[in-house]
C-alpha cells in the first residue's frame, strides 16, 4: 500500500498544485519512482488512499508501472486507519510505504518475512540523523518513541515511514488512528515487542520546498545527462542564450530569456525565465527554496 491522503501541508505552496506523491523528482513523480521499485521487487499490484487532489493521481495511475487501486477518504483516517480502511484489499504481510518518501532500496521482502513471522509490524529505520526519532534496544526492537521509552534503548534511529503488518497487526489496526499514538505506544506500554529492519543505502523524505530541491539535486548527481549537470528532457524547450546547470527542466517545460538557470527545477509543461537560481518553477509560477546540504 501506498499512503498518499495526506494535504502535505510542510510543502506548500508546491502541494497546492499537485499532492504531495506526485511532486516531480527527476525525470517522473515520486509516486512513478515507488512504483518502479515495487515492479523491480516482483510487486505488480499496490494499493493507494487519496484525499487531497485526488484527480491529479487518479489521471496518472494508469500511467505507472504497478497497477493501482485506489481508495478514497473523504476524511483523513491516519496511518493505522487507512491501512485498515483498505484491509479487504490487502494479504498479510502487507508493506505500507509512505507517498512523501523515496527510497534507494527499501528492503521490502525482509520487512515482509520478519513481519510474516511475527504476525506483527515490522518498522524500517536507517541510521540517525540527529537524537533519532524512534530507539532501539539491543534486538533492534523499538523502545522509545514520541517522547515514551518502554525498554533499555542502546540506540538511535530514524523511521523512515515504511513498514509491514504481519496477519495480527492488520487486523488489529484501528479503523482510526495514528500509528505510533494510537497502535504502538499502547503495545510498548503493555511491554508487547515491536521489531524493526534497518534500511540500506539513501533515503529522502519530501517534506518541505528545501528538502524537496535538495532530493532533485541528489537525484542529479547520478542521473545528469548533459556536461553541466542537469537533466532536459528531450521535448524541453531551452532558449540559446541560456545555461543550464545543475538543474531539472521536464517535459514540455520551457526557458526563456538570458544567462543562467542553476540550481531549479522546472516542472513539466512550465515556463522559466532565466537568470534564475535555487528555485522551483511550477506552471503557476516560481517558489524560491534553498535546498539544505546533503546529509
Amino acid at each position: 500500500m501506498i499512503l498518499c491522503a495526506g494535504f502535505g501541508q510542510r510543502s506548500r505552496p508546491l502541494t497546492d498544485e499537485l499532492p504531495k506523491p506526485l511532486l516531480p523528482v527527476g525525470d517522473r513523480p515520486l509516486l512513478a519512482h515507488i512504483a518502479r521499485q515495487l515492479r523491480s521487487k516482483g510487486r505488480a499490484v499496490a494499493v493507494a488512499n487519496t484525499h487531497w487532489l485526488p484527480d491529479k493521481i487518479s489521471n496518472i495511475h494508469g500511467e505507472l508501472e504497478i497497477t493501482l487501486k485506489l481508495i478514497h477518504e473523504a476524511e483523513i483516517r491516519g496511518v493505522a486507519g487507512a491501512v485498515a480502511g483498505a484491509r479487504h484489499l490487502l494479504e498479510a504481510p502487507a508493506v505500507i510505504w509512505s507517498g512523501d518518501i523515496l527510497l534507494e532500496d527499501a528492503p521490502l521482502d525482509e520487512l515482509a518475512a520478519r513481519a510474516e513471522r511475527s504476525g506483527q509490524l515490522c518498522l524500517a529505520v536507517a541510521p540517525a540523523r540527529g537524537a533519532g526519532t524512534v530507539g532501539l534496544d539491543a534486538q533492534g526492537r523499538m523502545v522509545r518513541v514520541r517522547g515514551e521509552t518502554h525498554g533499555v534503548e542502546v540506540r538511535s534511529a530514524d523511521y523512515v515511514s515504511l513498514f509491514a503488518a504481519g496477519r495480527d497487526a492488520l487486523a488489529e489496526l484501528p479503523e482510526q488512528g495514528d500509528l505510533f499514538a494510537d497502535y504502538c505506544l499502547p503495545k510498548l506500554r503493555r511491554g508487547e515487542p515491536i521489531e524493526t529492519c534497518p534500511i540500506a543505502g539513501r533515503w529522502w523524505d519530501i517534506g518541505t520546498p528545501a528538502t524537496y530541491l535538495q532530493t532533485n539535486f541528489d537525484w542529479l548527481s547520478q542521473h545528469a545527462t548533459t556536461p553541466r549537470g542537469s537533466y532536459v528532457a528531450a521535448s524541453a524547450d531551452v532558449a540559446a542564450g541560456v545555461r543550464v546547470e545543475s538543474s531539472v527542466v521536464g517535459d514540455g517545460a520551457r526557458v526563456v530569456g538570458s544567462g543562467a538557470l542553476e540550481h531549479c527545477v522546472v516542472w513539466p509543461g512550465s515556463v522559466a525565465l532565466a537568470p534564475l537560481s535555487r528555485c522551483v518553477v511550477t506552471p503557476r509560477g516560481v517558489v524560491a527554496a534553498t535546498a539544505p546540504a546533503s546529509p
